[in-house]
């Protein structure tokens, strides 16, 4: 049942629309940054999770100028080591046609037999390289879109100062390569570097290095810190010229997506509340000078029955109508704004799928938080009329 007191708020709110829509739409703002960086957050750390989980990303790097495959064993047998994976990593030059910079390949082997353990391929189109193939490649989808590669096509390649090729069976991702950038750089050049992958036996026989290994990854038991594996197969690998091991908070597509969470998760606060108390600051302004306005009307409302407390929840309810507006419309521009951000999101990470999910206890938190902030504002304004007694209310504001 809408009341007196109901069509006078609709009445002020309609002869006064021009500010309401400015102050709600402030709040919006407020409120899509909110739920746009907590869903982002969430939509890439859940996706980050289960891509690791499924694609088996390791939990220790290390790298060694030569050292013989028989450390496998050695190295499974240290507490805590649950997989071992013993890999040839180089780099290589590339001749690709209509590009006249140096574009360089980092090459990483697979297995000869059996299926990778650890940074599983996953198969965009195509199919890994055969056994015993010796120079077919999956390469990384990023770089095979910037050069329009399609699988069957052959790559001029420099391995170990040899002119050689490379056939395209496959396009893939890999957890390893999310952020696929060149080493020392900040932002990935999809043109200009790009990671291949071939069977250990054509890679090690190209580089010198059959029966060797000069990189490996580890995946770890539940529960075992880095810190101690790390230890024992650094002192291992000392005298094969081991830079040293790191965890995967350390490796270099990690630690950039965890550190492009870092910075969202510290915007997701401080963009929505720098909006938020603007809006409580204008919500403070236009309902305190409707109150100085309208002291004649609280004086007849008081003085045919209202209460104080009648009176104070009107104003309050001017807030509210603002929460309500500035909320709808930051609801459904920070899920369209997500959807957005997130398509950004896909030129610098690469997964398999990357889809928006709306985060709702950071929609409960914008409410909440859109809610306190009105409320914040507007108390000094209720607080005005409800100390005003009619008799008082009757005469003119007195002067500053």
């Amino acid at each position: 049942m809408i009341t007196t007191l109901d069509r006078k708020l609709l009445r002020d709110i309609g002869g006064m629309k021009g500010q309401v829509l400015v102050v709600s739409l402030v709040m919006a703002c407020g409120v899509a940054m909110m739920i746009v960086s907590q869903s982002v957050i969430l939509s890439l750390e859940r996706t980050r999770d289960s891509y690791y989980q499924r694609y088996r990303m390791p939990d220790v790097f290390g790298q060694v100028k030569s050292a013989p495959l028989s450390l496998s064993d050695r190295l499974s047998h240290i507490p805590g080591v649950a997989t071992v994976e013993l890999r040839v990593v180089e780099s290589a030059l590339l001749d690709m046609e209509g590009v006249q910079e140096p574009v360089r390949a980092r090459l990483v082997s697979l297995p000869d037999e059996g299926k990778l353990n650890l940074n599983q391929i996953f198969l965009r189109r195509g199919r890994l390289p055969g056994a015993g193939a010796q120079r077919e490649a999956v390469v990384s989808e990023a770089f095979a879109q910037a050069h329009g590669l399609q699988i069957g096509d052959r790559i001029t390649a420099i391995l170990n100062g040899h002119r050689d090729h490379l056939d395209i069976c496959g396009i893939g991702l890999s957890p390893e390569f999310v952020f696929e950038a060149p080493p020392g750089q900040t932002l990935p050049d999809n043109k200009h570097y790009g990671v291949f992958w071939l069977r250990y036996q054509s890679l090690a026989a190209a580089f010198d290095l059959e029966g060797a290994f000069n990189d490996f990854c580890m995946d770890l038991s539940p529960g075992t810190p880095p810190k101690e594996v790390i230890e024992e197969v650094d002192q291992m690998l000392l005298t094969y010229g081991a830079p040293g091991a790191y965890a995967l908070s350390d490796h270099a597509s990690s630690k950039r997506l965890g550190d492009e969470l870092r910075i969202v998760r510290a915007l997701s606060l401080a963009y929505p509340m720098v909006f938020l108390c603007v809006a409580a600051f204008m919500v403070n302004s236009v309902t305190s000078r409707l109150v100085r306005l309208q002291r004649e009307q609280i004086a007849q409302l008081k003085a045919l029955g209202y209460t104080s407390w009648q009176v104070g929840r009107h104003y309050l309810n001017y807030a509210l109508v603002i929460v309500a507006a500035g909320a709808a419309v930051g609801i459904i521009a920070g899920w369209r704004l997500g959807h957005t951000m997130l398509s950004v999101y896909t030129l610098l990470f690469h997964f398999p799928e990357l889809q928006f999910q709306l985060d709702q206890k950071a929609l409960v938190m914008a409410l909440v938080v859109s809610v306190a902030a009105a409320v914040l504002g507007v108390a000094g304004a209720v607080w005005l009329a409800v100390k005003l007694s009619p008799a008082e209310a009757m005469r003119p504001e007195p002067p500053a």
